[in-house]
């Protein structure tokens, strides 16, 4: 892990993913173009357009971690399967899942609540000057207003059951590169990115957005 890097920290379901029930996924026409790999019996899980280009551009300048409200056992299938699969020079940082957001929750009342980074497990090299969460829900967003990358909400099969005809032309992930790529420039002239482990405990305080 490079300290002086910018983490960036991803959400899965409907940021990068969108799981749908066994019984909706004969609502999917095969052509849609959608890539997916199951989770027998329960769950189709597809990936969301431009995913592994946008994956490619977060590892290769960024420190890339997880947090997900998801079981450990479903988030690490999503993990193995859309991040590391045929690509074993990505490494995640840190992966947390529902455990953490629980914990998160019991202690600051918020939804992922990133304090549970720098204050409460003190992970080395996270700091609000230098941490983004990438995540379609507004919770998390209100939680941590100056270190949070909102995103539209990825659906193959929406919440009524219906099909989504244009999901396989969802761009967010692309725009979201365009973001990242501007915040990175803000962040590499700041005092956290240059001195990195050095730099000043109140400088590392200073939310990275705001």
């Amino acid at each position: 892990m490079s300290e002086c890097k910018l983490n960036v920290i991803l959400d899965l379901d409907n940021t990068i993913i969108n799981a749908i029930d066994s019984s909706d996924w004969i609502k999917v026409p095969l052509n849609s173009g959608l890539k997916y790999v199951d989770w027998p019996p329960l769950f189709r899980i597809y990936a969301r357009p431009h995913l592994q280009e946008f994956l490619d551009f977060l590892f290769a300048n960024f420190n890339v971690s997880v947090f997900t409200a998801a079981d450990k056992d479903y988030a690490l299938h999503i993990v193995n399967n859309f991040i590391y699969k045929d690509h074993p020079e990505r490494k995640l940082n840190i992966f947390f899942f529902r455990y953490h957001v629980e914990k998160s929750h019991k202690q600051y009342k918020g939804v992922k609540d990133l304090r549970i980074l720098w204050d409460m497990f003190q992970v080395p090299g996270f700091y609000p000057c230098n941490t983004v969460i990438i995540d379609d829900l507004d919770q998390v967003v209100k939680t941590n207003p100056f270190n949070c990358i909102p995103i539209d909400a990825f659906h193959v099969v929406d919440d009524d059951g219906n099909y989504n005809p244009l999901a396989s032309q969802d761009d967010d992930l692309i725009r979201i590169q365009s973001k990242l790529t501007f915040v990175k420039q803000l962040y590499d002239k700041t005092v956290c990115s240059f001195y990195g482990y050095f730099t000043a405990n109140e400088d590392k305080q200073k939310p990275l957005l705001k």
